[in-house]
């Protein structure tokens, strides 16, 4: 009897180790899901700030070549 309880006992702690396993793989893609999120949000702010430049850039060029007109 004594060994079916050890046997018992192992597949316990393997169903456990499992689980956490589980546990942290889940969370570990959780966090990437959230850096990847965090970029793609900076990345976006980035290019509007980009943007912004350029058409100040491109009104000043447009202005100066007039001028020379």
């Amino acid at each position: 009897m004594r060994s079916l309880f050890n046997v018992k006992l192992i597949t316990s702690q393997s169903e456990m180790a499992t689980e956490i396993v589980v546990s942290l793989v889940g969370g570990g893609f959780a966090v990437v899901v959230a850096l990847i999120s965090k970029i793609g949000y900076d990345n976006k702010k980035d290019h509007g700030i980009v943007h912004q430049s350029l058409g100040r850039i491109e009104q000043k060029i447009d202005g100066h070549v007039e001028n020379h007109k």
